[in-house]
């Protein structure tokens, strides 16, 4: 084969099907087509639903850790850490997801603020003096002059206790001596401790369970209580202006006694109406009488009726309140909550002013309220303490 030939043969291009180039050329126009498509659809379709579920993991994560902050928050005993607790919930609550529901973020945010005020409530003891331990198993604390008497209704001791050095300084209580000890007689009549402010037998009122023995400066003596068959319990004994004043649950009745030559011995009258519930545990009387029922429920009598007061304010709910005392001078009464280490008061309206939390006040028995001082002397586990009182209006 000539040269010629060769690169005649060599130079030849075979042309390729017309049906080719028309495909080619067809992909070239519509593959992009489908590309921008199928991105138009990742961009406005599937990604938008994998931002807004994700979104919605992310709102329900934060709700879940607002409410597990509440719930830290009503369940601490430190009022500084149950501040921070409901700070960080409502920090969370200014981010963006639950922010995009604009109703649940003002309901979660009011009820926040409502933990706020309740927690700004809650206050520490200026002070926790220790006095001492108590030889006995007394669980009845009051204050008359410039000692404490506890009283030991298992064996019916009545303790006198001075203050070392005095009663302002107040770091330590001295025992005095026993004031009364006898037997205690057993039935539904509890022995009690009380005293009443004015009359022919002011002073410290003992109730034995059968009779009554009055303490007044260094002078002891005995007295009767006229206990007829319509008083059917006794579960406490409390002063007020020249009257003593008897809680009867087992009757529903709170009884009145006026004074007598001998003590209270006339005839018992109801003093208000029957009592608006049964368990009732405790009672203060002043101006107004209050009772504490089973369940933290409180109830007071501003007349001659009994109006239940709203403590849906207080938290943790007052339900394990077991003692009841009042604070004639400063027109306040308070709970006393043995479980939680706490003092609740309200105001002789059931206004609810505040709480003092501190971890002597665990094991609570009962309280005295000194409030020309601003303090309550308390019975503990065993021990006495002055606990300084903190502002609380």
């Amino acid at each position: 084969m000539s040269i010629r030939n060769h690169r005649r043969r060599t130079g030849h291009r075979r042309p390729q099907p017309a049906g080719l180039g028309r495909v080619g050329a067809y992909w070239r126009w519509v593959l992009p087509l489908l590309l921008a498509a199928l991105a138009w659809y990742l961009a406005f379709a599937v990604l938008p639903a994998y931002t807004a579920a994700a979104q919605r993991e992310r709102t329900l994560q934060t709700l879940d850790r607002i409410a597990l902050l509440r719930a830290q928050a009503h369940q601490a005993s430190d009022p500084v850490r149950a501040r921070g607790f409901l700070l960080e919930a409502l920090d969370l609550l200014r981010r963006p997801g639950p922010a995009a529901d604009p109703d649940r973020t003002a309901q979660l945010r009011a009820a926040l603020e409502q933990d706020l005020l309740t927690v700004d409530r809650v206050k520490a003891p200026l002070a926790v003096v220790a006095l001492g331990r108590l030889p006995d198993s007394a669980n009845r604390l009051v204050l008359y002059g410039d000692a404490l008497y506890t009283l030991d209704p298992a064996g019916l001791r009545l303790s006198r206790w001075g203050f070392v050095p005095d009663r302002v300084r107040a770091e330590a209580a001295r025992p005095e001596g026993v004031a009364y000890e006898g037997p205690r007689p057993g039935g539904p009549l509890r022995p009690d401790l009380t005293m009443v402010p004015e009359g022919p037998n002011r002073g410290l009122v003992l109730f034995t369970g059968q009779g009554l023995v009055f303490l007044r400066a260094e002078e002891t003596r005995a007295g009767s209580l006229r206990v007829g068959p319509e008083v059917g319990t006794v579960a406490a004994v409390e002063g007020f202006s020249e009257n003593l004043y008897v809680l009867d649950p087992g009757s529903r009745r709170i009884w009145r006694y006026l004074p007598t030559w001998n003590g209270f011995d006339a005839d018992p009258k109801p003093a208000l109406p029957y009592l608006p519930a049964g368990g009732i545990v405790g009672f203060a009387v002043d101006r107004v009488a209050f009772v504490l029922g089973l369940g933290g429920r409180l109830w007071l009598a501003p007349g001659n009726t009994w109006v239940e007061v709203d403590l849906s304010a207080v938290a943790p709910p007052p339900t394990t309140v077991r003692v009841i005392r009042a604070d004639r001078q400063n027109q306040r009464v308070f709970l006393g909550d043995p479980e939680r280490g706490r003092l609740i008061v309200v105001d002789y309206s059931g206004r609810f002013l505040g709480q003092v939390v501190a971890p002597e006040l665990r094991g609570l028995s009962d309280l005295a309220v000194d409030g020309a001082l601003n303090r309550a002397y308390i019975i503990s586990q065993g021990a006495l303490y002055r606990v300084d009182l903190p502002e609380i209006k």
